[in-house]
């Protein structure tokens, strides 16, 4: 199982097959909803997908509300 941890727009890897730090991302799996600033933790695996390429398929997704001042000014702006 691998765990990706990120905000929206970036993430970094642990676990077997881990890649490190990594830029963009696409995670499928199913959130009520992600805002920006907020901290994204992942478990799944990378497939393929046909249409859309390299994605991170998430049996488990789960957000929290950011902590950091950088991320609470994200996470107001965005409107929530």
């Amino acid at each position: 199982m691998l765990v990706l941890h990120g905000r929206p727009g970036r993430a970094s890897s642990e676990g077997r097959g881990g890649f490190g730090d990594l830029d963009l991302v696409t995670v499928v799996g199913s959130l009520a909803s992600v805002s920006a600033g907020e901290w994204v933790t992942a478990e799944g695996r990378w497939v393929h997908d046909r249409q859309f390429g390299r994605q991170f398929k998430a049996s488990i997704i789960n957000s929290t509300a950011p902590t950091r001042k950088e991320g609470i000014e994200k996470y107001l702006g965005s409107g929530n």
